[in-house]
């Protein structure tokens, strides 16, 4: 298992939330995680502990798929903002892996 700890204050905070797609500005540290698959259900119940005490998400660095992570990644009104953007320029929702963000008017 592998743990970083990055510091992210300074001019990430000096930008506006909403301002860009990344809403976290207030943080100081992102925290960064990874093993191999089979301790993965290790790492996921670590997590699980800590998730009640952490603020944001940043999805580039995530391996939990559930849909559910998009508001810790972008919290409103940003995801809206994201999805008025995906359809207007991608409406048949082409680029849908990883996190996909289904464009404003599909749920």
């Amino acid at each position: 298992m592998i743990m970083q700890v990055r510091s992210v204050g300074a001019a990430v905070n000096g930008v506006a939330r909403d301002a860009t797609a990344y809403p976290h500005r207030k943080q100081n540290f992102s925290v960064l995680a990874a093993t191999v698959p089979e301790r993965r259900p290790q790492l996921d119940n670590l997590w699980a502990k800590l998730y009640a005490h952490l603020d944001g998400r940043y999805l580039s660095f995530e391996s939990d798929t559930d849909p559910d992570r998009l508001l810790d990644a972008w919290p409103e009104p940003t995801l809206s903002r994201l999805r008025a953007v995906k359809a207007t320029y991608d409406p048949d929702n082409v680029f849908n892996r990883n996190f996909p963000i289904p464009p404003a008017g599909r749920d």
